[in-house]
């Protein structure tokens, strides 16, 4: 399965708050596709409130 940046980028949180160390969501979407990121460096998406969204991520990126 090819995977998609919009379908990644869509169920991250979005905030663009570099924490991850990219300038932008899309950026941290793109080095998460070419496995130079991991899931886990995006902080906001550790919070408890992006659970949801945490679980659909990991999902998509094992199908791939």
């Amino acid at each position: 399965m090819k995977l998609n940046a919009m379908e990644v980028l869509k169920e991250l949180p979005r905030t663009n708050c570099k924490e991850c160390g990219e300038p932008t969501c899309m950026a941290f979407t793109a080095k998460l596709l070419k496995k130079e990121r991991k899931l886990e460096e995006c902080k906001p998406l550790l919070n408890e409130e992006h659970a949801h969204r945490r679980k659909n991520l990991q999902a998509i990126l094992q199908a791939a």
